[in-house]
Protein backbone atom coordinates (compact mmCIF):
# COMPACT_ATOMS: atom_id res chain seq x y z
CA UNK A 1 0.00 0.00 0.00
CA UNK A 2 2.84 2.40 0.84
CA UNK A 3 4.43 1.87 -2.56
CA UNK A 4 1.12 2.62 -4.28
CA UNK A 5 0.62 5.82 -2.27
CA UNK A 6 4.19 6.90 -3.01
CA UNK A 7 3.66 6.30 -6.73
CA UNK A 8 0.40 8.29 -6.69
CA UNK A 9 2.05 11.13 -4.78
CA UNK A 10 4.98 11.16 -7.19
CA UNK A 11 2.70 11.20 -10.24
CA UNK A 12 0.36 13.85 -8.90
CA UNK A 13 2.75 16.29 -7.31
CA UNK A 14 6.07 16.05 -9.10
CA UNK A 15 7.10 18.33 -11.92
CA UNK A 16 7.79 16.68 -15.24
CA UNK A 17 9.70 17.71 -18.30
CA UNK A 18 9.45 16.55 -21.90
CA UNK A 19 12.88 15.93 -23.38
CA UNK A 20 14.18 14.79 -26.76
CA UNK A 21 17.03 12.33 -26.48
CA UNK A 22 19.31 10.75 -29.06
CA UNK A 23 20.63 7.33 -28.12
CA UNK A 24 23.60 5.74 -29.86
CA UNK A 25 23.34 2.14 -31.04
CA UNK A 26 25.89 1.09 -28.39
CA UNK A 27 23.69 1.99 -25.40
CA UNK A 28 20.24 2.42 -26.98
CA UNK A 29 18.68 -0.73 -25.53
CA UNK A 30 19.82 -0.18 -21.95
CA UNK A 31 19.14 3.56 -21.96
CA UNK A 32 15.72 3.16 -23.58
CA UNK A 33 14.69 0.59 -20.97
CA UNK A 34 15.85 2.89 -18.18
CA UNK A 35 13.95 5.87 -19.64
CA UNK A 36 10.79 3.78 -20.07
CA UNK A 37 10.97 2.62 -16.46
CA UNK A 38 11.36 6.18 -15.17
CA UNK A 39 8.72 7.92 -17.28
CA UNK A 40 6.66 7.81 -20.42
CA UNK A 41 8.00 7.52 -23.96
CA UNK A 42 5.86 9.80 -26.13
CA UNK A 43 7.53 9.27 -29.50
CA UNK A 44 10.29 7.05 -30.85
CA UNK A 45 12.19 6.96 -34.14
CA UNK A 46 15.23 5.04 -35.29
CA UNK A 47 17.44 5.51 -38.31
CA UNK A 48 19.28 3.03 -40.54
CA UNK A 49 22.39 3.26 -38.34
CA UNK A 50 20.51 2.17 -35.19
CA UNK A 51 20.40 5.61 -33.61
CA UNK A 52 17.19 6.07 -31.62
CA UNK A 53 15.55 9.46 -31.03
CA UNK A 54 13.01 9.59 -28.21
CA UNK A 55 10.65 12.19 -26.86
CA UNK A 56 9.94 11.28 -23.27
CA UNK A 57 8.15 12.78 -20.29
CA UNK A 58 10.24 12.36 -17.15
CA UNK A 59 10.35 13.83 -13.68
CA UNK A 60 12.64 16.86 -13.72
CA UNK A 61 15.28 15.11 -11.63
CA UNK A 62 15.25 12.06 -13.92
CA UNK A 63 15.31 14.20 -17.07
CA UNK A 64 18.42 15.97 -15.76
CA UNK A 65 20.30 12.65 -15.85
CA UNK A 66 19.73 12.35 -19.59
CA UNK A 67 19.40 15.98 -20.73
CA UNK A 68 20.98 18.79 -18.70
CA UNK A 69 18.57 21.56 -17.76
CA UNK A 70 18.93 24.93 -19.42
CA UNK A 71 19.55 27.70 -16.89
CA UNK A 72 16.55 29.92 -16.21
CA UNK A 73 16.69 33.42 -17.69
CA UNK A 74 17.59 36.03 -15.08
CA UNK A 75 14.03 37.42 -14.94
CA UNK A 76 12.54 33.99 -14.15
CA UNK A 77 14.97 32.99 -11.38
CA UNK A 78 13.57 33.02 -7.84
CA UNK A 79 14.65 35.96 -5.73
CA UNK A 80 17.45 35.27 -3.27
CA UNK A 81 16.30 35.25 0.33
Amino acid sequence: MEALLAAIDRAAFSATRVVTLTLSPDDAGRARAQIASLGKILEERSDDDGVITLRAELLVEDAARFAPLEPLPEELRPAAE
